[in-house]
């Protein structure tokens, strides 16, 4: 849907339901070989992104704003791939495998948002290793760290929250309840 080096667009009130992915952000060629640019400074507020077979809004090497969107039925909701800097609030995660899926994000803010009825609720992780020939990691920081989870809404989930080689998370007010497995899983720190 965007691609590229698409930025400071407002995509708004729009159904993006049925497809492969509901929506497809990602920086392009450039920004993989040289870890510069991205798709970055979009506002995304008030879509429906449900019913992707893959994952309804995939969001990577960038930085954006997800705000009052609908991801349910999905295979991922979220998947945010060194996203950095990009905020989701408002949103609502029904029925989805992994409501969302953070590899090596950072600064991300995950606020005021409703999950309900997902195998996973959120999964943040770092690989333990990179492509030594890729360009991205060669310039930018790459691990996965400082997370804002706070306010959201938490329902049946088989796991609420599962992390691997990453930190400085802030897991803060969340109302939690009716959960069917553990509440964190994985190697973390809180």
């Amino acid at each position: 849907l965007m691609y590229e080096q698409s930025s400071r667009n407002t995509f708004h009130h729009n159904s993006a339901t049925h497809g492969g992915d509901g929506l497809f952000l990602w920086a392009g060629q450039s920004t993989m070989d040289t870890g510069q640019g991205g798709a970055n400074d979009n506002l995304f507020y008030a879509n429906d992104f449900s019913h992707a077979v893959a994952i309804g809004i995939e969001a990577t090497f960038s930085r954006n704003r997800f705000i009052n969107n609908r991801v349910d039925d999905c295979w991922h909701g979220v998947w945010g791939g060194y996203s950095y800097d990009t905020e989701f609030r408002g949103n609502q995660f029904i029925g989805n495998d992994e409501a969302m899926a953070i590899e090596h994000g950072q600064n991300i803010s995950i606020v005021d948002n409703t999950f309900r009825d997902n195998d996973i609720g959120i999964r943040l992780w770092a690989n333990e290793t990179q492509d030594p020939n890729w360009g991205y990691p060669k310039t930018r920081d790459t691990r996965s760290r400082n997370y804002t989870i706070a306010a959201n809404r938490f329902t049946n989930h088989p796991v609420l929250l599962q992390m691997d080689r990453t930190t400085d998370v802030a897991f803060d007010g969340n109302a939690l309840s009716g959960f069917l497995g553990s509440l964190l899983k994985g190697g973390f720190a809180l």
